[in-house]
């Protein structure tokens, strides 16, 4: 697996114009930049926020969400594609898992991937494509590196590429970059969101 290529020039293919191109991180955004460097908004989730970045994504990516607090700063980045309607098959899914993971895999070489189905999933006709994954029956999903062991160069630790659906009909693709500063971050948002709940907040 190639450890040498720049974190930006995976990036490229899901990106727009030289600012990404020149930045260290995806989209031109840095472990550990400050929240406020960005405009954002929270979402439900402790530590998610939705963030206008310094480069978009190239579609079909739209949303952009990172991992932050406020001692680490950003600590991860998310990039989601619209939710597509009428998918139950996951063709559009499994389109841009396909194109997005070849794009990947030309600058970190070959991924950990899994393409399974549950082997007690009663979710087994071709229909049943996303029903199986809203279901945690169905997991398609690719890996570079990981937290424990790191093969992405620059700040990026790791990389994985996921389909997912909210429901038996409607599909959508995340891409998550982790720094190299996510356990300390993660750790965190854990402790404020158990005491969140100890408070019954």
């Amino acid at each position: 697996m190639r450890t040498d290529a720049p974190v930006a020039l995976a990036a490229l293919a899901l990106c727009c114009g030289a600012p990404c191109a020149a930045a260290a991180g995806p989209l031109g955004i840095d472990m550990g930049a400050p929240l406020a460097r960005f405009a954002h908004e929270a979402t439900a989730t402790v530590g998610l926020y939705r963030i206008s970045p310094p480069a978009p994504p190239e579609r079909p990516f739209e949303t952009v969400l990172v991992v932050a607090t406020r001692d680490e700063g950003v600590c991860a980045v998310i990039m989601v594609t619209p939710r597509r309607s009428f998918d139950g098959g996951g063709a559009g899914a499994k389109a841009i898992f396909a194109h997005t993971e070849r794009v990947l895999s030309h600058e970190y070489g070959t991924a950990i991937r899994r393409d399974r189905l549950a082997p007690a999933s009663v979710l087994k006709e071709p229909s049943d494509y996303a029903a199986a994954l809203a279901a945690g029956q169905r997991e398609l999903r690719a890996d570079w590196g990981t937290l424990a062991t790191p093969v992405i160069s620059g700040e990026v630790a790791a990389v994985r590429l996921e389909a997912r659906a909210p429901d038996a009909d409607t599909t959508y693709v995340r891409l998550t970059y982790q720094f190299r500063n996510y356990d300390r971050c993660r750790a965190t948002i854990d402790a404020v969101a158990q005491a969140r709940r100890l408070l019954g907040r």
